[in-house]
């Protein structure tokens, strides 16, 4: 494996994994985020903020989680390492969507335009790590 797409692989690895750690680790769901959301639509759903921060930690340890496979099955000979990968690289992107989603939705538009910066980010380092144009 080239050094630029080990690199990728870890720096998403950590961008992903860290903060859905954190998560499980720390209040389920915390004090700010029911106090950010509460007010909002998921905060009308019935057990809806609790099943917002769950999804979230659900697709940041699934995303940090295949690209972990993607890079231990990459050194071996097994076709399904480019898979894992591209399913590592559309669930962050699918984490990127539901953070900014949940930020134009309580009105949080930094945080929400920060995350669409991501967004394009991983969009250029899929493109990039699998050379398509």
């Amino acid at each position: 494996m080239k050094p630029d797409r080990f690199l990728s692989l870890l720096l998403l690895i950590c961008v992903m994994g860290i903060p859905g750690i954190h998560k499980l680790c720390g209040d389920f769901p915390p004090a700010w985020f029911v106090g950010k959301f509460g007010p909002s639509l998921i905060g009308q759903v019935p057990a809806g903020i609790f099943a917002g921060y769950l999804v979230i930690t659900v697709l940041e340890l699934g995303a940090a989680a295949l690209f972990v496979a993607g890079l231990v099955l990459s050194f071996g000979k097994h076709g399904i390492a480019p898979k894992a990968v591209h399913a590592g690289f559309d669930t962050t992107l699918a984490v990127f969507v539901v953070l900014v989603f949940g930020s134009f939705l309580v009105e949080d538009y930094n945080n929400g335009f920060m995350d669409c910066l991501y967004f394009v980010g991983v969009v250029v380092l899929k493109r990039a790590y699998f050379g398509e144009k």
